[in-house]
């Protein structure tokens, strides 16, 4: 093929040879010839202007072009940069809706059924009933009456609930004796229903009573019959008022309350004279701050003073029940109180409890703040921890270590603790109630002198 140089030059030679033909053309040839002459040479001058102008591109065989420089791409001014894209963040699971604090008490025509969870029953009681009673199957609603109800052991199976050789297959049932009688559960006699819950592969045993018969069980179990008749009374209404607090905010759970400690203890057997008297005397009276309810805390022992709800346990929602002078408590066998832990159990019983902890070579409390409350702060070997008063005492036990309110010191192999109070330290003080009253005070005075800011109503 030829080169673009040859071709320009064989252009030129076909330019020079029409120029030629047409000047001699016009003298021995034909008009339309010297037009076509004409033709081929306006022809070849615009090939020759192209291909000079490179227009007209060479053949595939050509040696290629250079490639041109790669674009650099400019970086956009700073005010139009697209924004960098933000990570994409999981959602937030929704927060639960917090249980009000004081809640305003509807109009009751008759005293509430409570739901007690006898949280220290047996996994699998015994029950039995010695008179008639009913067996409730739900979710059917089936009964059937029994003349009595054999002694046998409850517990859960897969398909239901088993008592003694029968299979309920149910979620919950209910033993309900019939006026009079009473249920027995692992050897103590309850007065209500007994509602069995099969919760997972544990069975739930509650106690569905009358208030007013609740308390009954509670008062004697939380302050001895023999004490003056106003500190039973002042006793009355503070369970009375922490027991339906907990029927109202904790409608949808399974139960209000539980049996224990944790909430009030609740016994069994025939109540004393004098705790039926004191409930009777003042049935359906409540504490009330600002109309509402809220639960009327008390313990043992303060040692002098008690505390606000916000430093005792971390509950400063209440703290409107300041902390009070007592004086009242002086004569309480744990008005001061002496413990000795071995380093090994301390540590031991910590860690059973959840809460880690290296090998531990010093105990403090400190006050900690109304978000904390009371802390104690523990110490080793390239570590330390703060851990809340009340999951302290929880862990190591309440009888050892009886408030927040101590100090201790490490000797040997062993912490000895020394401390005044016995409980949490806040609202009532159960052995300041029985001082006042033994030096002649009522028990709406009692009451005023602990629960400041409060008034006292009367529910139903």
């Amino acid at each position: 093929m030829m080169s673009a140089e040859r071709r320009v030059q064989s252009a030129e030679r076909r330019v020079k040879n029409a120029e030629c033909e047409v000047r001699h053309g016009q003298q021995r040839r034909p008009m339309a010839r010297g037009s076509t002459a004409l033709c081929v040479l306006r022809s070849a001058l615009c090939v020759l202007a192209l291909t000079i102008s490179g227009c007209v591109h060479p053949p595939e065989s050509a040696a290629p072009a250079p490639a041109a420089p790669p674009a650099v791409q400019e970086p956009l001014p700073q005010a139009i940069q697209p924004p960098a894209p933000k990570p994409i963040q999981p959602p937030a699971p929704p927060t639960p809706p917090a249980l009000p604090a004081i809640i305003v008490p509807p109009k009751f025509e008759r005293s509430p059924m409570v739901r007690v969870w006898l949280s220290d029953a047996s996994a699998t009681p015994e029950i039995s009933c010695a008179g008639p009673c009913r067996v409730v199957v739900f979710p059917d609603e089936q009964a059937k009456r029994h003349f009595r109800l054999a002694p046998a052991k409850a517990a859960v199976v897969p398909g239901g609930i088993r008592l003694g050789e029968i299979l309920y297959k149910c979620s919950s049932l209910e033993i309900e004796a019939e006026p009079g009688g009473q249920v027995r559960v692992g050897g103590r006699e309850y007065p209500g229903t007994i509602r069995l819950l099969r919760s997972a592969d544990r069975l739930t045993v509650i106690v569905v009573v009358d208030a007013e018969r609740y308390l009954l069980s509670v008062v004697g179990g939380e302050m001895p019959a023999d004490w003056p008749a106003e500190a039973l009374k002042a006793q009355a209404v503070a369970a009375r008022t922490l027991a339906v607090f907990y029927h109202l905010q904790r409608a949808a759970l399974e139960y209000d309350l539980t049996s224990t400690v944790e909430d009030q203890v609740y016994g069994a057997g025939k109540a004393k004279p004098s705790i039926v008297e004191a409930v009777a005397a003042t049935r359906g009276e409540v504490l009330l701050h600002e109309g509402g309810l809220f639960p009327a805390f008390y313990h043992s022992t303060c040692g002098g003073e008690t505390e606000s709800p916000g430093k005792a346990l971390a509950k400063p929602e209440y703290d409107f029940l300041a902390g009070v002078p007592c004086g009242f408590c002086a004569d309480s066998p744990h008005y001061d109180w002496r413990a000795t832990v071995s380093s090994a159990e301390l540590v031991s019983k910590l860690k059973a409890a959840g809460i880690a902890v290296g090998a531990v070579t010093a105990v403090s409390a400190e006050e900690g703040d109304p978000r904390t409350g009371r802390m104690v702060k523990l110490d080793w070997p390239g570590g330390s921890a703060l851990v809340p008063i009340v999951d302290f005492r929880r862990a190591v036990g309440r009888m050892e270590i009886e408030s927040g309110k101590f100090q201790c010191r490490a000797e040997g192999g062993d912490f000895r603790f020394t401390g005044r109070g016995f409980g949490h330290g806040a609202g009532m003080c159960q052995y300041g109630c029985r001082g006042m009253a033994r030096m002649g005070r009522l028990y709406r005075e009692i009451l005023m002198h602990y629960y400041r800011n409060c008034a006292i109503g009367r529910l139903y």
